[in-house]
């Protein structure tokens, strides 16, 4: 019986060992899937299609979560401290990312990084150096527009071509977690995201009644309520785990729509496409590039003439935008003239900026102008908002998408959202075969023990 005791302990113990092998081999493996978790938050948002996500993904991964990025020759990294990885783009020249950010964000009004992570840092960048360089650009052409308008043109047209649509890349991606609240005169919109859930809820300014669509990683649903101080009743929910789809309905549609929100300043109303794919498009035909001097200030004026899409419900004909070279080619004013069944009409929008390189929204003014078929009078239609728009230094977390958050029960049998790792269950299993093998050991003590006590009892 004893040889059996002590036979079972050792195999306690190298179960145990077996357990321990086990955890240390899968926690690399869990450290992995974890890496590619942060490096997807990281590379959100970029363009899967064209390859972005993927180079991004892969750069990620190869260096161990922190995206490898390389400065070009006009970049000089030893000026910045050793901290991470080199960024360089045309604006900012270097910009040091911290690996330890799972989230960068760059501060629209201090010269640092904000940092979303376990080991948040504020980092130096060279905004000196970008509004330096602007403002050498910007005299330089100040002189050359003494010489003829058609050379000035070109130069502004080469400038436009090779630096607005990269711009214009960029200030999507610096605010693409941009939300916050935007004020019209019928409506309040209020706006936010994360990686992966978000959520808007529309106020009317008049009855107090609300409506809010959301989504996060297991459900997305629809509610109302009929004033400010009454409950939230749900309309509608949809599971995902459950293989429901919600794709084209009503709550995708929603969130599509008010998800241009973050970046809407490089989107041409109506249709809301974005300004670098329009000018890029074979359909758009360059008319004219022209500098213009508003309040002392260089501008620039492009003109578009575009052969309309088809599919589009409104048919796009021409644009003009008025450009701001000084602060990454931001749009000032945009006018874009349409078609449809209806009749022909112009929208036009004016923006004005929060301070800051690649700045938010703080008032919109969009007006619409329509020719409408057997109509004399034309319709006219007039919205002025006010955004406060920026981005958190810490984005909402997941608990804020949810139904609970709104008073109301999650839904029955919602599945846990991350298990726990396979290593913590080999790491349990090594502990139990441990007491096992020590309670084995105990009881083969005390059995000796008690073999042992007649014969010293009889001597």
């Amino acid at each position: 019986m004893n040889a059996l005791l002590r036979f079972g302990s050792k195999c306690s113990v190298a179960a145990a060992a077996f357990c321990v092998i086990l955890a240390l081999l899968s926690a690399p493996q869990n450290a992995k899937a974890d890496q590619m978790d942060d490096c997807q938050k990281m590379c959100y948002g970029l363009d899967l299609m064209s390859g972005e996500w993927s180079d991004c993904i892969n750069s990620c991964m190869a260096s161990g979560g922190c995206p490898q990025q390389t400065c070009s020759s006009d970049c000089d990294a030893s000026n910045f401290p050793k901290c991470g990885n080199g960024k360089c783009d045309k604006k900012d020249a270097c910009t040091k990312v911290p690996c330890s950010c799972k989230i960068i964000y760059i501060s629209e009004k201090a010269d640092h990084c904000e940092c979303s992570g376990a080991n948040s840092r504020q980092l130096p960048i060279a905004v000196g150096r970008n509004m330096l360089r602007n403002f050498v650009g910007t005299l330089s052409m100040a002189i050359s527009s003494v010489g003829s308008s058609g050379a000035t043109d070109d130069h502004w047209r080469s400038r436009f071509e090779s630096e607005a649509p990269p711009a214009w890349h960029q200030y999507q991606m610096r605010n693409q977690f941009a939300q916050g609240q935007v004020l019209g005169e019928k409506t309040h919109t209020v706006y936010k995201k994360n990686e992966i859930c978000r959520s808007v809820q529309i106020t009317t300014v008049a009855s107090g009644a609300s409506e809010l669509f959301a989504e996060n990683a297991s459900y997305s649903f629809h509610l109302k309520k009929a004033s400010a101080d009454k409950d939230w009743l749900l309309v509608s929910i949809v599971m995902k785990f459950d293989g429901e789809s919600d794709s084209g309905g009503l709550i995708q549609t929603r969130l599509e729509m008010y998800s241009t929100l973050s970046d809407e300043a490089i989107r041409l109303d109506p249709d809301h496409k974005y300004l670098y794919d329009l000018v890029s498009s074979p359909r758009s035909k360059l008319q004219g590039v022209s500098p213009r001097t508003v309040n002392n200030a260089t501008l620039v004026e492009v003109r578009f003439l575009v052969d309309p899409d088809p599919s589009d419900k409104r048919l796009l004909t021409d644009f003009t935008l008025l450009l701001d070279p000084s602060r990454n080619w931001i749009p000032l004013t945009t006018s874009a003239k349409v078609r449809n069944r209806a009749g022909v009409g112009t929208h036009t929008n004016e923006f004005t900026y929060a301070p800051g390189v690649f700045p938010l929204l703080q008032r919109s003014l969009n007006g619409q102008e329509y020719d409408l078929i057997g109509q004399t009078e034309k319709w006219k239609s007039v919205a002025d908002e006010t955004w406060d728009f920026q981005v958190p230094p810490r984005l909402p977390k997941d608990e804020e998408f949810m139904l609970s958050t709104y008073g109301l029960p999650e839904p029955v049998g919602l599945a846990k959202r991350k298990a726990n790792p396979i290593y913590i269950w080999f790491i349990a299993c090594a502990c139990l075969f441990v007491g096992i093998a020590v309670c084995l050991r105990y009881l083969t003590y005390m059995r000796e023990r008690r073999l042992r006590s007649p014969h010293k009892a009889q001597s």
